[in-house]
């Protein structure tokens, strides 16, 4: 995984963001599977068509060299938060804790990462809030 995967993922959010309509991505590498997992972050994480929020969520760090924290709320069909968060640390593992401030109560969480080992999106053991 390079740091070209971590700056496509990081700006798609900021895109959302800012309401950027559209983008463009010329290949750097030969294998764009990590590509392919970023872009899928957002469009497709679960293979079932799962996708990042309609609506814009204030998301904040408090280690911006280290990380992102990039968040939509699906109002359309559910009301579910997506909470993109990437480890820039190409050194070490990081742990994250969040605070969902608001009206609504989340109680469940689901993790959809990939990680340097594969580009595979898999979904890892979910979170509960506390």
């Amino acid at each position: 995984m390079s740091a070209v995967v971590l700056a496509v993922a990081d700006v798609l959010g900021i895109f959302g963001r800012y309401g950027i309509y559209a983008g463009a991505y010329w290949p750097l590498e030969s294998d764009q599977s990590y590509i392919r997992a970023a872009y899928q972050l957002y469009r497709n994480y679960d293979g079932a068509g799962s996708q990042y929020g309609d609506t814009t969520v204030r998301a904040a760090t408090n280690n911006v060299a280290d990380s992102s924290g990039l968040c939509g709320d699906r109002r359309v069909g559910r009301h579910d938060v997506a909470h993109i968060v990437l480890n820039k640390n190409f050194d070490s593992p990081a742990d994250f804790s969040f605070n969902l401030a608001g009206g609504q109560a989340y109680v469940n969480g689901e993790m959809w990462p990939f990680d340097a080992a594969s580009p595979s999106i898999t979904q890892r053991s979910a979170s509960r809030a506390s």
